[in-house]
């Protein structure tokens, strides 16, 4: 059954990932939150199983 005045969500996993509130302090924030969930998603899904593993994926798949 479709309701043709209902609204389109969408939800990709980098919009459900922006939705997660971040309680660290503003000190030393350097990157924003979402965007560490989805590189440690990205490196998991790379077969990346301790946190040493996650930061050598975000190292070797940085942007120039």
């Amino acid at each position: 059954m479709t309701n043709k005045n209902a609204q389109k969500e969408e939800y990709s996993l980098l919009n459900l990932l922006t939705q997660i509130k971040d309680n660290r302090r503003k000190q030393g924030q350097r990157h924003p939150l979402h965007i560490l969930f989805l590189i440690t998603v990205m490196a998991i899904m790379q077969g990346a199983k301790s946190e040493r593993a996650i930061a050598r994926f975000a190292i070797n798949n940085k942007a120039s």
